[in-house]
């Protein structure tokens, strides 16, 4: 994501394929019915720039949605302004406050937000969505992987449920530059999952057990998912 970004879903109605159509300033990205505004600038830019571009484009969705007879909810409109910590740190306004409106009415500006599934923060910190991923994984592997099932059937589960959580998201790179803490806590969970698919004690190492299920580490699969994608683009 380019630093200096707004970001912020700006309305969630059904038929909004032409809605870029309609913004001239700004990046707009569509998916099913969420919308996302997206407007990057250089940081030796003033942020009121950035501001009268926005409004003018956010005006422009509010004549839009009126003219399909539609309404844009005010409580799932939010910004958020993207910079990274070094960049925060060489700008001197920019703890102050967005001034950006839709309908008249100040929007709400967040540090972090949660969108399709990805916690983004401002500081372009992966630590929340960690935080996030390692607790959805804990219950669905302590709670849903009865050891009672046949092996099978708990792999099944795996590749249908679990490795999905733990790779999505890794094709834009999160996994491979998150910290080292991170990526231990999401190993340990991928271990916690081998040894109850297999009932292997505690102190079982970890590589065997991937061998034996067939498995790689998720950050070597989130890297070839990665080296795929960009394959695919070029």
């Amino acid at each position: 994501m380019p630093q200096g970004s707004i970001v912020g879903p700006i309305l969630f109605v059904p038929f909004i394929n032409d809605l870029p159509l309609h913004v001239t300033n700004a990046d707009v990205d569509i998916y099913a019915d969420d919308a996302t505004l997206t407007f990057s600038f250089r940081w030796n830019v003033n942020i009121s720039f950035m501001e009268k571009n926005i409004n003018e484009d956010l005006n422009q969705v509010v004549k839009w949605s009126k003219m399909n007879k539609m309404v844009i909810s005010q409580t799932k409109t939010v910004c958020m302004l993207v910079v990274g910590k070094r960049l925060r740190k060489r700008l001197d306004n920019i703890n102050s406050n967005l001034n950006i409106s839709l309908n008249g009415a100040i929007i709400e500006q967040v540090k972090s937000y949660k969108l399709l599934g990805i916690h983004l923060d401002q500081d372009l910190d992966i630590d929340i969505q960690t935080e996030a991923l390692c607790k959805s994984l804990s219950k669905k592997i302590g709670f849903h992987i009865s050891p009672y099932l046949k092996r099978s059937h708990k792999v099944l589960y795996y590749d249908a449920l679990l490795k999905p959580s733990f790779l999505y998201g890794s094709s834009d790179g999160g996994h491979l530059h998150t910290s080292k803490a991170n990526l231990e806590s999401i190993l340990r969970l991928l271990k916690r999952a081998a040894r109850v698919i297999l009932n292997a004690p505690f102190n079982s190492r970890s590589v065997d057990l991937f061998n034996t299920l067939n498995w790689i580490p998720f950050f070597r699969e989130s890297h070839i998912n990665q080296c795929a994608l960009i394959h695919k683009r070029l």
